[in-house]
């Protein structure tokens, strides 16, 4: 995967930049958190892929939500334990248009403390 890009930089290789990375969120346990991705291209459609903990979020998982490129993290809740439920910890979006793709920095999703 290519390395983390500026925002607004063009990778020359791909055309292909983010215009909004995800950014670390913390909530209280039980509350949804959003993160925020964008991407442009000069050459075709992007295409946006969310990883937890360096993995394609599953389509089905009820612990997330797709909205556009934009994920939401459902009833936050636990450490990194994606087995056993939990959904706290590192995100990443993956960009992808014809020619190449682009990996945007790490957000985390922690639980705030009371």
């Amino acid at each position: 995967l290519a390395a983390r890009l500026d925002q607004h930089r063009p990778n020359v290789s791909t055309s292909l930049w983010f215009v909004e990375e995800p950014r670390d969120v913390a909530v209280v346990r039980g509350q949804d958190a959003l993160l925020r991705c964008r991407a442009e291209s000069n050459r075709g459609n992007v295409a946006i892929t969310w990883l937890y903990e360096g993995r394609p979020i599953p389509a089905r998982d009820t612990r997330w939500r797709a909205e556009e490129t934009d994920l939401r993290v459902l009833r936050v809740a636990g450490g990194k334990r994606a087995a056993v439920g939990g959904n706290a910890g590192e995100y990443a979006c993956l960009a992808r248009n014809d020619v190449g793709a682009v990996l945007s920095g790490a957000a985390k999703v922690r639980l705030a403390s009371k």
